[in-house]
């Protein structure tokens, strides 16, 4: 049985991803507070600890980031950086800190979304930070080749949020919860790298 850590398990999309991988992997609870293992994406001396504590694992899978919702002109341009490190350098910091306890072959699965692909007004923060998160997982994964694999999953509107973007997502077809745990299954287990799997 694999040993996988889900970061962000307290949440819609981490808690749902890691009830998924629950009957066939040894699955860790990574979240703030409230799981198995605590960690704080944003401090790399505790996420050293935590990583260190749990020791070797066959999969990373990263389920965070907030970013703000606003026109590029009126967005608090220190909430823009916030909504950059939230949703990528954050990711990036657990891949940096998980690195020395991958097994040969282990699967790092993060997550971006669609807009960085079909970008909305007001988006201009998530669609930076989701087409970072695509860049890192394509360069990273050749530095990485034959060592660990390295994707992301790019969901459009989880059909759970819908309701809380209100008409943000307008004429969008939502992604099922079941299409998304599938999509980092599929990510865990398959042999392929630097993808970016649009769910």
């Amino acid at each position: 049985m694999k040993k996988v850590i889900v970061v962000g398990a307290s949440g819609v999309l981490g808690g749902a991803v890691a009830a998924g991988l629950d009957k066939d992997h040894d699955v860790i609870r990574a979240s703030r507070n409230g799981a198995d293992l605590a960690v704080d994406a944003s401090n790399v001396e505790q996420l050293d600890a935590a990583f260190k504590k749990v020791g070797p694992i066959d999969g990373l899978v990263v389920c965070i980031g907030h970013v703000p919702f606003e026109p590029f002109e009126s967005v608090n341009l220190d909430a823009f950086a916030a909504g950059i490190m939230n949703k990528f350098m954050h990711q990036a910091n657990l891949v940096r800190a998980a690195l020395p306890y991958l097994n040969n072959n282990a699967a790092v699965v993060l997550t971006s979304g669609i807009l960085a692909d079909e970008p909305l007004i007001g988006s201009s923060c998530a669609a930076a930070a989701n087409g970072a998160l695509h860049s890192f997982v394509m360069a990273l994964s050749g530095e990485l080749a034959g060592r660990v694999r390295v994707n992301v999953v790019s969901p459009s509107v989880v059909e759970a949020s819908v309701e809380g973007y209100g008409n943000f997502f307008d004429g969008f077809e939502a992604t099922s919860m079941d299409s998304l745990v599938k999509g980092y299954r599929r990510c865990l287990a398959g042999p392929f790298t630097g993808r970016v799997l649009k769910i």
